[in-house]
């Protein structure tokens, strides 16, 4: 073979390699084209710990039978077995939800997990409370995990990043410390997600007569729902009223169906039983306003009257931030909504900061919120890992401090509208403007 035809054959295997497409895994030379690469291929190569982590928790449930997993969920569970009998009237009863609970409390001789829900949510646990404890922590915990990720996809219209990056925020929300110890600990924070992300995604899309589902839903938390619906007839959104009423029927309804039509008094009473054993019991970890002042001052006295008006100053805002003269965008509305509802609520457990994900999401969407303040508030989450030994409240001051920035992004919004001149609208028909209002959207996504 002549130099020429050695040249000539070299050049056209180079051509040949040029033209063939890179497999997905190899990184390309450099530049622009390099950073979308690690950005598309870097969170699937992570997000394989976490579900391996997983995997191996529930091959280790599925096999140990009896044994203390859950967190909470024995009560669920206990509640479960309790209505798959039709025990109904001993619901509330201690000796009988000590017996439950039995087989998921196999070491623990004295004392149980107080089940104070209503009784829908017994009623929902039953079909669980048919398999053994294990497997139904296994089945419970895939739950939650998918109640985080449909939460996350209603919430895309809300989020450009959820849209281009769905699989990196779904890792990063699920192994958030608060939603993680709630979804790996038997508790329902994650269901409560969802069900926030549908009222957020039906009222984004002016589909007020459908809120009825999530609102009916949500009641099976009191201190979340109420607050959502009343700032939700405050803001004058269509026929959310119809909604909430047609609500309230229907829980009422599906407690009477399944425990009779008395079921509201004495699920009422331990309602007030259950508040007055967890103020003491779950001090610790409560991070509203009365139960972090609670544990670090006592429960009577000056810091029990701060406690109380903390929470009504928290409703006063966010009711001024909902006014509908209140020139507040969507998004604004939406971000200090969920440090709000764990503020002011009587009970509060540290996983309900799992609600947070929604603020930090939409604080990086309208350029409120910096990406790398948001990492260290993500990370600042994971020293509540280290809470026993610290000593002190970790979540409880994110809470806050979610709290003080999203009232910083809501008057930042206003004045933005002040100057605008423009009246802030609702829904889909706001999302132009809340577009022309903060103009570092784009910047900060590019940077994401």
């Amino acid at each position: 073979m002549t130099d020429l035809e050695t040249r000539q054959f070299d050049a056209a295997l180079s051509d040949e390699a040029e033209e063939s497409p890179r497999p997905w895994w190899r990184p390309p030379s450099g530049g622009e084209e390099l950073r979308a690469w690690r950005l598309r291929v870097y969170p699937r190569f992570a997000v394989v710990g976490p579900i391996a982590a997983f995997i191996a928790v529930m091959i280790e449930a599925a096999q140990s039978e009896g044994a203390r997993l859950g967190g909470d969920l024995p009560a669920f569970y206990g509640a479960g077995r309790i209505a798959r009998e039709g025990n109904w009237a001993n619901l509330y009863d201690a000796e009988v939800q000590i017996a439950s609970q039995a087989s998921a409390l196999p070491d623990i001789t004295e004392g149980y997990l107080p089940f104070a829900y209503a009784p829908p949510v017994a009623a929902a646990y039953a079909p669980l409370a048919g398999l053994s404890y294990p497997v139904a922590f296994v089945v419970h915990t895939a739950l939650m995990l998918c109640c985080v990720v449909a939460g996350l996809w209603l919430l895309r219209p809300l989020s450009d990043l959820l849209r281009r990056r769905f699989l990196l925020v779904c890792m990063a929300s699920v192994i958030f410390v608060p939603m993680f110890r709630s979804v790996v600990g038997g508790q329902n924070t994650a269901f409560s997600f969802l069900l926030v992300a549908a009222i957020l995604r039906l009222l984004w899309d002016d589909r007020h007569v459908a809120l009825v589902v999530p609102f009916t839903l949500l009641l099976y938390k009191p201190q979340l729902a109420l607050p959502v619906m009343g700032l939700c007839l405050i803001a004058r959104y269509g026929r959310a009223v119809g909604a909430a009423i047609a609500s309230f029927v229907c829980f009422w309804v599906l407690g009477a169906a399944v425990a009779g039509y008395g079921w509201f008094s004495y699920w009422w009473t331990s309602v007030i039983e259950f508040g007055t054993h967890d103020e003491i019991a779950a001090a610790d970890i409560n991070v509203s306003w009365r139960g972090a002042l609670a544990d670090a001052f006592g429960l009577t006295g000056v810091p029990y009257v701060l406690g109380w008006a903390l929470a009504v100053l928290t409703i006063a805002v966010l009711i001024a931030t909902w006014w509908p003269s209140a020139m507040v965008p969507f998004g604004a509305r939406a971000a200090v909504l969920m440090p709000g509802l764990i503020l002011i609520s009587p009970h509060a457990m540290f996983y309900e900061a799992g609600l947070l994900v929604i603020t930090g999401l939409i604080g990086l969407e309208h350029g409120w919120l910096h990406r790398r303040a948001l990492i260290v508030l993500w990370l600042y989450a994971g020293l509540e890992l280290t809470r026993v030994d610290l000593g002190v409240h970790v979540i409880f001051p994110l809470v806050v401090a979610a709290f003080v920035l999203s009232l910083e992004w809501v008057a930042t919004a206003r004045r933005a509208n002040e100057t605008s001149g423009r009246a802030t609208g609702t829904g889909r028909a706001s999302a132009a403007q809340d577009d022309g209002n903060h103009l570092l959207t784009s910047a900060c996504l590019d940077e994401c």
